[in-house]
């Protein structure tokens, strides 16, 4: 006779499992992969848990998870079954349902960029406590990277061949903190990297090899060579980092041409990390 009760409990699934994380004094937002759930902690290291009314991701593919983006009043949540804002007093709300791609936080106002289909996407500007403004951002292609600028927002979309995939027409797109859109003509230089991505002030487009600086017309000027290939990156408050090997086996070779000084990290066995 078979006993189906005589088997080991499942192992016990953590009640935190870190999957994003974003800072602004005096909190700290932290998002699970998979759960709904949300950790704030602050100062004193009392930790605030909220239950959003999202979905459990099931082995999320990459766009099934959500960020986090927090501000002085509370913290943005963005995924792909849609926005929440988590107040400083304990509660959360659904801001929108729409699928969320990529986002970028000026303060308290949200930039989320919806993309319910290929070649749909939706920009959308939100402030605690007040409802989503949306602007169509349709045939733009697909988003590449998004970045703060000093009034507002700079994002990077890319046109691909929806049968082909071939790569197409590259555009920059400026919205200012009040939801206007400038939209950018296409560049004359062709953005070919798979990651491509928006950093440093003045902002600059990091392609693969190359560093373009991104004047206010919206093109690309003065292209500075990277002597290797940037994996990946982004901005941390006036700070950028990278992901990329080191050029000369150590990471230390005189190799970055923009302005502004390297840090070079390590890791536990002492090997230089160029971020």
């Amino acid at each position: 006779m078979l006993d189906l009760t005589d088997v080991p409990p499942p192992p016990l699934r953590p009640s935190v499992v870190p999957g994003a994380v974003s800072h602004t004094a005096p909190t700290c937002g932290w998002s699970t992969v998979s759960c709904p759930l949300v950790v704030r902690l602050d100062s004193h290291r009392h930790v605030t848990e909220y239950t959003l009314s999202g979905q459990i991701f099931d082995n999320p593919p990459a766009v099934r998870t959500r960020r986090v983006w927090a501000h002085a009043g509370g913290c943005w949540v963005g995924g792909w079954d849609g926005i929440y804002h988590c107040n400083l007093d304990g509660t959360a709300a659904k801001v929108s349902d729409a699928p969320i791609r990529d986002g970028a936080a000026h303060g308290e106002v949200l930039l989320a960029v919806a993309v319910p289909s290929r070649n749909a996407a939706e920009l959308l500007l939100v402030r605690p406590d007040q409802d989503a403004v949306s602007s169509s951002a349709s045939g733009w292609g697909d988003i590449e990277s998004m970045n703060t600028i000093d009034d507002g927002f700079l994002l990077l979309f890319r046109q691909r061949d929806p049968s082909t995939g071939a790569l197409g027409v590259t555009r920059l797109v400026r919205v200012d903190v009040q939801g206007t859109v400038t939209l950018g003509p296409p560049l004359s230089t062709a953005v070919d990297s798979y990651r491509p991505f928006l950093a440093g002030t003045p902002p600059a487009i990091f392609d693969g090899t190359n560093a373009y600086r991104v004047p206010d017309e919206l093109t690309v000027v003065d292209a500075a060579a990277l002597p290797n290939r940037v994996l990946d990156g982004g901005q941390v408050g006036d700070m950028v980092w990278i992901v990329g090997h080191p050029p000369d086996g150590a990471g230390l070779g005189r190799w970055w041409p923009l302005t502004g000084r390297l840090v070079v990290l390590r890791n536990a066995a002492g090997r230089a990390l160029p971020w």
